[in-house]
């Protein structure tokens, strides 16, 4: 995976942020963002949109160097339970509500019973999109701890470094390799799912 192949999973698949659709520069780096993560490099990468974000601007400073080992946090990461995986529903298109065609007024859909939700065909297992990872007392969402580790195996670091201030609800930012990464918070209490804390070992920075 070459850098902008790495920066695209950053980006936004949201049409109605259409500079955040693919990289683009900001002065000398190359940025991503979908609204949760963003990313930033340096970079001499050349025929880059200049219409996106200014990442470097809203970037939280870099106030220490914390290091901690990826394959930890990776493996904490893998250990959450997996979820089973529902299909949507075809008759309501996964709203729960189908349109009576005798009344013309919405009503429970007979077939998922309002779940919005059925079996799928063949059984299946996927990581838990809702579930939660406390690091350094800042609660994050899976999706978006996934995608900082994707970044150090992509670079091929084991060590990562908090490089901003730890404060709730803030974003935070970390360094891996010559990116830079920041990750915005959830609520601890936002969502049902798994809630697991990483504790890291204290490495030599």
């Amino acid at each position: 995976m070459n850098t902008l192949e790495l920066m695209q999973r950053f980006c936004s698949d949201d049409e109605l942020r259409p500079t955040m659709i693919k990289p683009w520069r900001c002065g000398e780096y190359v940025c991503a963002s979908d609204g949760h993560i963003a990313l930033m490099l340096k970079s001499d990468i050349e025929g880059l949109p200049t219409d996106g974000p200014d990442v470097p601007k809203i970037m939280p400073d870099v106030v220490q160097s914390l290091p901690f080992k990826a394959p930890e946090l990776r493996m904490l990461v893998d250990g959450i339970p997996l979820v089973k995986v529902m299909d949507e529903c075809p008759d309501c298109d996964g709203s729960g509500d189908c349109e009576c065609d005798a009344c013309g007024h919405n009503h429970r859909c007979d077939k998922c019973h309002g779940s919005g939700k059925l079996p799928p065909k063949e059984p299946c297992e996927h990581w838990d999109p809702r579930a939660k990872i406390e690091i350094f007392g800042v609660t994050f969402l899976q999706p978006v701890v996934r995608k900082l580790l994707e970044v150090a195996e992509a670079a091929d670091v084991e060590t990562i470094f908090l490089v901003s201030k730890v404060e709730p609800m803030k974003a935070m930012s970390f360094k891996i390799g010559d990116f830079l990464c920041a990750m915005m918070p959830c609520r601890s209490d936002y969502i049902v799912g798994s809630h697991v804390v990483f504790n890291p070992t204290q490495v030599e920075a």
